[in-house]
């Protein structure tokens, strides 16, 4: 996964990794497609706003602590989030925002794709990590189905809904 973070930004030569210019990286959703690749799980909105923060991390630490960084990101946005949902699916929107305004063309659409069991799975796991275990701030995912988005978007809070155009 990591690699396919760093190849969407820069290219290695013999003995050197060079960043590319923002504008010839991979785009997000090129970017969520290359993670998505030989997997069951489908591009959509959350797939891209999470490629997103692991990209973010690799800009801060892309060297052996990229790891580390990608958990103090995830640390940071639940504690800027204040542990609230909403909130922190706000920070996660702008994150991806920044990322799009900033990598590739931006000529696309992001249509939801329906999810795996699989991929359901994931993001419950990812879930209990964003908002961590026993956190009360679960209690307030959207059960009644009135949400446009997939079962994605009523358990995250994104808000994207089925489909999201860029501004």
């Amino acid at each position: 996964m990591k690699k396919a973070i760093k190849a969407s930004v820069g290219v290695n030569n013999k003995k050197s990794y060079t960043l590319l210019p923002a504008a010839e990286c991979q785009n997000i959703y090129e970017l969520a497609q290359t993670l998505a690749r030989n997997t069951k799980c489908g591009v959509s909105a959350e797939l891209c706003a999470r490629a997103a923060i692991l990209r973010r991390a690799f800009e801060k630490s892309p060297g052996d602590e990229y790891w580390e960084r990608v958990d103090k990101l995830l640390k940071d946005l639940r504690e800027k989030g204040k542990h609230d949902p909403k909130l922190i699916a706000n920070l996660v929107k702008n994150l991806l925002k920044k990322d799009h305004g900033k990598y590739g063309t931006n000529d696309y659409q992001i249509r939801d794709q329906d999810q795996s069991d699989l991929q359901t799975a994931m993001d419950e796991v990812l879930e209990s990590q964003v908002l961590g275990e026993g956190d009360d701030a679960r209690s307030d995912r959207v059960e009644d189905g009135d949400s446009t988005g997939g079962s994605a978007d009523k358990r995250w809070g994104w808000g994207f809904g089925a489909e999201h155009k860029w501004d």
